[in-house]
């Protein structure tokens, strides 16, 4: 009986790849940036205001919530109860503390100055523009259909290639849906049926099996999303941003943003978890 049950549970996942993995680019609901209350005004503060992991952060419950809900039913019981869980553990100001910290503890004060420097430069700036009008729903469908025309570019597609292997953003994107599946998986293994349970060592290994092909995948559409956003930057300016994203602080300070995420979703996973667990507990008795 296990088997079923099996794939019944990356149905929940595959659901998740093409609704709540997307990259923030090709989410299509509110673009307004959502905001949090600030611990201290510090430089880690301003970095992830303009980085835009506040706003990333707090979208993460509700679109979690939103990918899998249908899904849920099939195999997880008492979900009326346990969605209000969810959103609760998943708390955004929680999340954000845990990235704070994890990015606190992992860039140095010359690297946030550098980083801080590039973003509030008019070129960081004028980039992050370009990236909340790529956010708009109509430029979602945009990037879509201006695409096989766009790629005709070889020299551009050539230069948002190059971006994307400096800053990692497909591969990021990949571990970020894979660390949520994960989570999910944590957070609602005390909901499921005994028979619909699997170990972490599956996970892992239907994760591997997985991972080429949403790589492929998310490596097309940040292609797509880089030449329609980016087609006002000259290929100077493309190249000063590769630049940028090239360098010590560069590289590190976008490994360290997507760590800081990830552990705020395990955090936010294992939280839920034990709650779902004493509920669990509390049904049974």
């Amino acid at each position: 009986m296990r088997a079923p049950y099996y794939f019944v549970f990356f149905g929940i996942l595959s659901l998740l790849i093409s609704a709540c993995g997307k990259p923030p680019e090709y989410d299509q609901q509110t673009t307004e940036t959502p905001r949090v209350i600030k611990s201290a005004d510090t430089p880690i503060d301003e970095l992830m205001d303009r980085s835009g992991a506040n706003a990333r952060l707090v979208r993460l419950p509700q679109k979690i919530l939103v990918s899998a809900d249908q899904q849920l039913r099939k195999g997880v019981v008492h979900v009326d109860e346990i969605r209000p869980i969810i959103l609760q553990t998943f708390n955004p100001g929680e999340l954000r503390e845990v990235a704070r910290t994890h990015l606190q503890n992992s860039l140095d004060a010359e690297e946030v100055e550098q980083v801080l420097s590039w973003l509030n430069s008019d070129l960081g700036k004028k980039v992050a523009a370009m990236e909340v009008q790529g956010a708009r729903p109509e430029a979602h469908n945009a990037s879509r259909d201006h695409y096989s025309e766009l790629k005709k570019n070889e020299p551009r597609v050539a230069l948002v290639r190059e971006l994307d292997e400096a800053n990692k953003a497909s591969v990021q994107e990949v571990e970020l849906v894979l660390t949520t599946q994960k989570s999910m998986m944590i957070a609602l293994r005390p909901a499921l049926p005994e028979e619909a349970r699997i170990t972490e060592a599956q996970f892992a290994e239907r994760a591997e099996e997985m991972r080429p092909n949403m790589l492929k995948r998310y490596q097309q559409v940040v292609e797509a999303t880089n030449l329609y956003n980016y087609q006002a930057l000259t290929d100077d300016e493309l190249r000063a941003y590769i630049a940028f994203a090239n360098s010590h602080a560069g590289r590190n300070y976008y490994r360290v943003l997507a760590e800081a995420i990830q552990s705020a979703v395990s955090y936010g996973s294992g939280h839920a978890g034990a709650k779902v667990a004493e509920f669990m507990a509390k049904q049974a008795s």
